[in-house]
């Protein structure tokens, strides 16, 4: 059972060349969890609620008819799931930390005649994150599976993208974008390590060294280009071509 009560409020500002925009927000979740198989119905409550807060913010300035700057920012705090608050063998985590993500994006919009550019830099810190890691032994009868808690993994995040857009004609528009990024983790994490096997459930702590290994699971350097061919209204005809790097 997930119990979620949340509160909101955004406003924003327009005069001019500028607009600007805020939000803040408050939020308490409260897990329980009732196991009908092997707990002989008993609930099992977490305790107290968990509660985050967030806060963002942005602005754009008209430099002139072509050209606008524009900054953001974001301060949010990120509950953690319920996987990594109670355990599926119904153990409590004792104290869950919430996940925290720290947020800087600036960048520059061009627009002339038919043609648009984007460009954009970004710094993101993400601290705290809870991550469950399944590992496959092979071992025992039909192959245990142990767990992983990792707690307290830091990363950081940077990088520049930049998109843009050309209506040749009628007929013909490009576009493109690419993006570089540098995504790592900063600094170790502590870890529970669950085996299960026929003597029961054994709980091993350990320290993991991740500082400096680079963020997995998605390309940190991307390129596409795209043209799209409209001979006649109803009908477009379109290439795309993608290109990924730095996938760890």
């Amino acid at each position: 059972t997930v119990d979620w009560l949340g509160f909101f409020g955004q406003a924003s500002y327009s005069s001019g060349p500028i607009n600007a925009y805020g939000m803040a927000g408050f939020s308490s979740i409260a897990y329980t969890y009732q196991d009908h198989f092997t707990v002989a119905d008993a609930v099992i409550d977490h305790g107290d609620p968990i509660t985050t807060m967030q806060f963002k913010g942005g602005a754009m300035y008209d430099v002139n008819d072509n050209i606008s700057a524009f900054a953001n920012f974001g301060l949010v705090e990120k509950p953690p799931i319920m996987d990594n608050v109670i355990y599926f063998d119904g153990t409590v985590a004792s104290d869950p930390a919430n996940e925290k993500f720290q947020s800087i994006e600036a960048g520059v919009n061009y627009r002339a005649g038919n043609m648009a550019v984007k460009a954009n830099y970004y710094i993101t810190d993400w601290i705290d994150r809870n991550l469950t890691k399944a590992v496959t032994t092979g071992q025992g009868s039909s192959g245990d599976t142990d767990l992983i808690y990792l707690t307290g993994v830091n990363q950081k995040h940077s990088g520049i993208e930049v998109e843009g857009q050309a209506q040749l004609t009628d007929m013909i528009r490009l576009d493109g974008s690419a993006s570089i990024g540098n995504w790592f983790f900063d600094g170790d994490a502590v870890g529970n390590y669950k085996s299960y096997g026929e003597e029961g459930t054994v709980t091993t702590t350990y320290e993991y060294a991740l500082d400096g290994l680079y963020v997995g699971d998605m390309p940190q350097q991307g390129l596409a280009l795209g043209g799209t061919l409209t001979p006649t209204p109803g009908l477009k005809l379109q290439a795309l071509f993608n290109w990924y790097n730095r996938n760890f």
